[in-house]
């Protein structure tokens, strides 16, 4: 049974906290401070006050390799700050905490964190496969697999475009 989640603004913005009231939820200050709207700060504070929710920090290795794995799965781009603290947060604690589990509505974060090997929870059911992202040019045909600087073809200068490689079943 998974003792801990590590939850992104979008999981907390969710009814599932509600839903799952025994669930001990951890996540970054950089989440907590995405959280604008009075309802959800409500929600939050409420949570944080009851010890339901907790704020800890991550590890400066753990943020080097969270991006460093993101850049391999081609998701980097589509990772904010905040969601390579959260995943740095996530290998932080996995150290100590075996039953760990990043739970998220962000498929970017969930597919980096299944290459970390972290174990994820997508609410909705949806997050059913990992996927290795390739980079192809559109004019010369040039796959990477992993993003070009700049997203730049390293052959003609044309924009790369990022399209599905290799999916993996998680379930």
């Amino acid at each position: 049974m998974v003792d801990l989640f590590v939850v992104d603004a979008g999981l907390l913005f969710s009814t599932w906290p509600q839903k799952n009231p025994d669930k001990k939820l951890v996540t970054t200050q950089a989440v907590i401070d995405e959280v604008l709207n009075r309802r959800s700060q409500r929600r939050i504070d409420e949570m944080l006050s009851t010890g339901r929710l907790r704020i800890e920090e991550w590890s400066p290795e753990a943020r080097s390799r969270a991006e460093e794995e993101a850049r391999k799965t081609g998701d980097l781009d589509e990772l904010s700050e905040q969601d390579l603290d959260l995943l740095a947060l996530a290998l932080t604690l996995q150290k100590t905490s075996r039953d760990m589990t990043v739970a998220s509505t962000d498929f970017a974060v969930l597919n980096t964190a299944i290459s970390l090997g972290v174990a994820v929870l997508e609410p909705s059911g949806r997050f059913r496969h990992k996927i290795e992202w390739i980079f192809k040019c559109p004019a010369c045909g040039k796959v990477l697999r992993e993003a070009p600087p700049q997203m730049e073809c390293p052959v003609c200068g044309t924009p790369m475009q990022r399209k599905s490689g290799e999916r993996r079943r998680i379930h």
